[in-house]
């Protein structure tokens, strides 16, 4: 079957409104803004799956919907849209910290607090068609660790998540969006066919399958649906 020749993969994190205390305010999303964009993808004619069936489905112009670390706010907020929407995204979690409560990263500079989803709301997701996929065992820049433990990190969150999910991993995305060379080397040894960066832009055909481009989008007021559709259309 035909690649892709245009694959959109858009990057999320969180959905709801930022907190006062939230430093990166541009990581939320409201539900009302993540039905508009699905709906602005699918007017400009884009076949929207999760990211391990994008060279599977056949269309030729496919968009993904990716959200990072794996918020509970994905589930409580997300989900109840995406599924009247019938989309089904790519979640990527970090395993260590599945199912902690008032999280944060301090390495990132978050000062906001998170709920992370459980293994049993992760079974949950994909029972109902979400993907499934590996963020890193820890929130680490992966390029700035010696290959032995960036390669124990890709393999260790793989096993884990088909562990106790029983389903095969093939997806990872880059904490921070750093990697090396080495890292991305490392990734068919460890059992992934795909990298996501943070490198914004779209994809075709011809794009390294270790090194995907995503667009970074965020929307929690009015003016972020014309920032959104301007974004969008500058890449495309």
């Amino acid at each position: 079957m035909a690649a892709p020749t245009t694959l959109l993969i858009l990057n999320y994190h969180r959905v709801g409104t930022p907190t006062v205390d939230a430093r990166y305010r541009g990581m939320f999303v409201t539900p009302a803004h993540l039905r508009f964009h699905v709906r602005l993808l699918r007017h400009w004619g884009f076949a929207i799956v999760p990211l391990r069936e994008a060279w599977t489905c056949g269309a030729a112009k496919v968009a993904c919907l990716t959200f990072d670390d794996g918020y509970q706010d994905n589930l409580t907020l997300g989900f109840p849209v995406l599924q009247e929407e019938g989309v089904h995204p790519t979640l990527f979690v970090i395993t260590d910290d599945v199912g902690k409560t008032q999280h944060r990263w301090t390495e990132a500079g978050e000062t906001a607090r998170a709920d992370l989803l459980s293994w049993e709301e992760l079974q949950f997701l994909h029972d109902h068609g979400w993907e499934i996929a590996s963020h890193g065992t820890e929130h680490l820049h992966l390029g700035r660790l010696p290959q032995e433990r960036q390669q124990e990190i890709l393999l260790q969150s793989r096993l884990t998540l088909e562990s106790k999910l029983q389903t095969p991993v093939m997806s990872f995305a880059f904490p921070y969006g750093d990697f090396t060379e080495e890292t991305v080397a490392a990734l068919p040894a460890a059992g992934y066919r795909y990298g996501c960066t943070t490198q914004s832009g779209y994809n075709t055909e011809a794009s390294p399958l270790g090194t995907l481009h995503r667009v970074p989008v965020c929307g929690y007021r009015w003016v972020h649906y014309l920032q959104t559709y301007l974004r969008l259309k500058k890449v495309l």
